[in-house]
């Protein structure tokens, strides 16, 4: 008797587990065995039908789309008019051949990701400041991870305008005494959307030449990880027990400086 109902409830278990699958619209190009667990849906549905903008895919920007294609959201659309150089393979995730140099970044790497996954858009050009107001009202987040000031100050602008929560990822890097020091940075720009003209600097930084000439994919990695993290915590992935809107990762130091709603 007991054997019976084992398998009859297995049976109809399984049934009830194939019609919940077929009528989630999958977003990898593979099933991955557990994905649409009961337990698990209501976790992963805080990502499902998200739309992410991920605007520069240099050094850190590459690594925010490998994370990010690897989670439930629905698109990414990516920006990025460069070419990609030697130096830039050496700090993207995984492995390219010298074939990807004088590619586009957005269209080599997005073609790359969309043999993964759906819903991948690619726009092979930079952000211009007099781009349309509504170029991101159609997105949920937006991930910025460029390094010319002028640019950023304008894009920081539209997205305040816009409305649109975004995170400004970026580097400070320089060589003293033979060794590399210096700090990766996020910024969140949560429900304060003014808050970046005091967060994310406003004029060229030192180092920038040293940051050029060295290929730090670890901390490319970090900073990156360090930003999606943040925005699952926005969407509450994560526990969230003070709301962070700035973390520092300080190399010298080996430590993270926050700042919090509070502070």
């Amino acid at each position: 008797a007991w054997h019976a109902l084992v398998v009859y409830t297995a049976t109809v278990a399984g049934e009830v587990g194939v019609k919940e699958r077929e009528q989630i619209e999958r977003i990898f190009e593979f099933e991955i065995e557990g994905e649409n667990a009961r337990d698990m849906r209501n976790w992963r549905d805080r990502a499902r039908g998200q739309r992410i903008g991920i605007i520069g895919l240099g050094g850190v920007g590459l690594w925010i789309l490998d994370l990010i294609s690897k989670t439930d959201v629905s698109e990414i659309k990516i920006w990025d008019g460069d070419e990609i150089e030697g130096r830039n393979l050496v700090r993207a995730p995984g492995w390219a051949s010298q074939d990807a140099i004088g590619k586009n970044k957005a269209e080599y790497y997005g073609e790359h990701y969309q043999r993964m996954r759906k819903g991948i858009l690619i726009h092979t050009e930079y952000f211009q400041p007099d781009d349309p107001e509504d170029a991101f009202g159609d997105l949920d987040f937006v991930f910025v991870a460029i390094d010319k000031t002028e640019i950023r100050t304008a894009l920081c602008e539209k997205l305040e305008q816009t409305r649109v929560p975004f995170i400004d990822v970026g580097m400070g890097i320089e060589r003293w005494q033979g060794r590399v020091r210096g700090s990766c940075q996020v910024f969140y720009s949560g429900e304060d959307s003014g808050r970046w003209r005091k967060g994310i600097p406003t004029v060229e930084g030192a180092g920038e030449e040293d940051y050029y000439d060295l290929q730090l994919a670890d901390l490319g990695a970090l900073n990156a990880a360090l930003a999606v993290a943040t925005w699952r915590r926005h969407i509450d992935q994560y526990e969230e027990e003070k709301k962070d809107w700035l973390i520092r990762y300080s190399i010298e130091n080996n430590e993270l400086l926050k700042r919090t709603e509070q502070s």
